[in-house]
């Protein structure tokens, strides 16, 4: 033994190498057995509802899985047939798989889907990260009839799932998920409208749908770039702040944001509601006593306070704010009440407030941070001159938006909200 001891401390250097090898290998294996054992007990529970007998003259539940190969830096194929395809075929689902070839084509697939290519259907799932759910969700809402074919269920394979509220990704959380499609509950959740705006405050272009929201400023600029760095591993936000702050590429952006608080319903909202309950009312009124007799109306006892939901009108006399600030990190997104929620983090003095705040865990951002909810947002990104690197003269600084991920041209930008717009299948 004190032999073994002796010669180990002579070669420390391939000691300590074999031993992290090891360690790795140790800890994957541990991994992939927890795995296997996730996917296992979610087969085994597929397998007895694949099994169970359908009654005469019906048909297996039909799923089309829209699939963005691209996603999660390659690896969205790969995940899916290992941790959600088991699930949807044991269950005895009748899966089409579309995958898209290039980008942005998951939107035109959405867009020309039918049900009746499929023989119907019962789910539409989008297997892919935030913006292949936003591509997918624009597509079917600049559909003719503005509604997706069938319900939404959302597979979180891709970079970035903020949609899906977790940091981290795994078997388990595919798994649950696949198995909305089998037995999931419907559930009609809010989407964010963002419109491009030409100088006439028309729209000039076809607007986004997303499900998060939109950021702006050296901050995202930031942490998109760190996707790059994967090498890194955890380490890889620290390197891409600190070689951002290092060259001084974290100027602020000149924004004009102007807002609207949310409403929470005013009397045109009251009467509206109460004209609409008239109608209907006297709708189910008409026709002949017989009809009446047989089907007698029930008038619900309602307070003359409640407001129709469906009776809000987003563009009503509400007072417009403005502000305008140096931003570093601008983000509007969707709260869970159907507002917008907008965060400010002003321009940074230093490269060290870039750094400290581009690493700061979210609690620690949250206390540098201005808040305050909206109900329609409009920002106006002011592009500014510099100079060109090969000294060719001044260019406009590039600036993008990012709608869920996805990157965009900077133009004035409105954003509001659609209340309980899709239809997503949710474990």
């Amino acid at each position: 033994m004190a032999k073994v001891v002796r010669k180990l401390r002579e070669h420390w250097k391939k000691t300590v190498f074999f031993s992290s090898v090891a360690a790795f290998g140790a800890s994957y294996w541990r991994d992939r057995r927890a795995e296997k054992a996730i996917e296992t007990e979610f087969c085994r529970s597929a397998a007895e509802i694949g099994n169970e007998l359908l009654a005469v003259a019906s048909e297996p539940r039909s799923v089309a899985v829209l699939l963005n190969p691209f996603a999660g830096v390659g690896k969205c194929q790969t995940k899916f047939d290992s941790w959600a395809a088991p699930v949807l075929y044991l269950a005895g689902l009748k899966v089409d798989v579309v995958r898209s070839d290039t980008a942005g084509q998951t939107r035109a697939l959405a867009r020309v889907l039918e049900a009746s290519d499929f023989g119907g259907l019962d789910a539409v799932v989008i297997a892919g990260g935030d913006g292949s759910l936003s591509e997918a969700v624009t597509g079917f809402l600049t559909r003719p009839d503005e509604t997706p074919p069938a319900p939404i269920v959302f597979l979180p394979l891709g970079a970035t799932n903020e949609f899906a509220k977790r940091e981290k990704i795994g078997v388990e959380d595919i798994a649950k998920a696949a198995f909305a499609a089998v037995n999931g509950k419907q559930k009609a959740l809010d989407v964010v409208k963002a419109s491009v705006e030409d100088l006439w405050g028309a729209e000039s272009r076809q607007p986004v749908y997303v499900m998060n929201g939109l950021r702006l400023g050296p901050v995202v600029d930031a942490e998109v770039d760190a996707r790059r760095h994967w090498w890194w591993g955890s380490l890889r936000r620290h390197w891409t702040f600190f070689k951002t702050a290092l060259r001084g590429r974290f100027d602020p952006v000149r924004v004009k944001i102007e807002f609207r608080e949310p409403c929470a319903g005013c009397q045109a909202c009251l009467n509206i509601g109460k004209k609409r309950r008239q109608e209907n009312l006297s709708v189910m009124r008409s026709g002949s006593w017989w009809e009446r007799w047989r089907s007698p109306v029930v008038v619900k006892a309602s307070n003359d306070n409640e407001v129709d939901v469906d009776a809000f009108d987003t563009d009503c006399d509400l007072p417009w704010h403005t502000l305008e600030l140096d931003i570093a990190d601008l983000s509007v997104q969707l709260s869970d009440d159907g507002s917008l929620d907008v965060k400010v983090f002003r321009g940074c003095t230093s490269a060290w407030d870039f750094f400290s705040y581009g690493t700061a865990s979210e609690d620690d951002r949250r206390n540098n941070l201005e808040m305050f909810k909206a109900g329609k947002v409009i920002v106006h990104p002011s592009v500014e001159l510099v100079e060109a690197e090969d000294g060719g003269g001044l260019v406009e600084k590039e600036v993008f938006y990012y709608f869920d991920g996805e990157k965009y041209v900077v133009k004035p930008v409105v954003a509001s909200v659609l209340r309980e717009r899709v239809n997503f299948l949710t474990p």
